[in-house]
């Protein structure tokens, strides 16, 4: 299959008709939005924006602001590099939507994986069992990544706990202690996702990606699925592009800060 048609299997499955858990799915002339009351949080994904004046874009922008304020502390509006119109992001920005770094979304057909992501992991990767304690992953996540995760960490969790066949979390150890960590999703689509892979600063250079990358694209195959996908930023590109993974699309994620919804 070519990768324009991996794309709309993408964008059907993974945009259009997410398969997210725990969600609340509405659907607009132009946008469909994406709910996740328990957790406070959101997001948008877009379509036939460009039969549209930027004027009339504006508007929709601002209702959906307006639709997610006391429903949301966390919204989400991702744009695509191949889903018109180019001026969106700018739009977004006048409105009060944070830019943040563009992520590459990488795909590897399973069928197609190569042997340095099906050979034995010689790392000490474990799988985190529902309920246990993820202190370990927030101080990897805290450390890796700066700031801090807790709320993240407490959505994951229970997440975790309640559908534990969605969802595998790993943690790498190096003499016992936890250095690296990562995702995988598994949810009712074509499409396996990975999310995560952070390691300490420290611990970098020494194929523990590589290990996190391996466990989890062996699951996947374990599992069946065709597809599995990432949202590399400028570290995790090479490494994922070197083990196989493709270029589908760019996106960039705009953020409607969470004290303008009052919190």
């Amino acid at each position: 299959m070519s990768l324009q048609e991996i794309l709309k299997q993408y964008d059907e499955h993974e945009r259009f008709h997410s398969p997210a858990l725990d969600i609340v799915r509405t659907e607009t002339p132009y946008t469909v939005r994406y709910h996740v009351a328990p957790h406070r949080s959101g997001w948008i994904t877009y379509e036939n924006l460009s039969q549209l004046s930027p004027q009339a874009a504006e508007e929709i922008i601002k209702g959906e602001i307006d639709w997610f304020r006391g429903r949301c502390v966390n919204l989400e509006w991702k744009v695509f590099a191949h889903s018109s119109p180019s001026w969106l992001g700018e739009l977004l920005q006048k409105q009060g939507f944070e830019a943040e770094d563009p992520d590459s979304i990488m795909v590897l057909p399973l069928k197609e994986t190569p042997n340095s992501l099906s050979q034995p992991v010689q790392h000490d990767i474990r799988s985190k069992m529902p309920g246990e304690d993820m202190g370990d992953v927030l101080k990897i996540l805290n450390g890796a990544f700066g700031g801090d995760h807790a709320r993240h960490m407490v959505v994951l969790s229970e997440e975790h706990r309640i559908h534990p066949g969605h969802l595998s979390i790993y943690v790498g150890y190096v003499e016992g202690k936890p250095v690296c960590c990562g995702w995988i999703r598994f949810p009712s689509s074509p499409f396996a996702s990975i999310w995560g892979g952070a390691t300490l600063p420290e611990y970098r250079g020494r194929g523990l990606y590589q290990a996190l990358l391996r466990v989890r694209v062996q699951e996947a195959m374990q599992r069946n699925y065709p597809y599995v996908y990432v949202d590399a930023g400028d570290m995790s590109r090479p490494i994922v592009e070197k083990h196989g993974f493709r270029l589908l699309t760019t996106a960039t994620s705009y953020v409607y800060p969470y004290e303008r919804f009052g919190s």
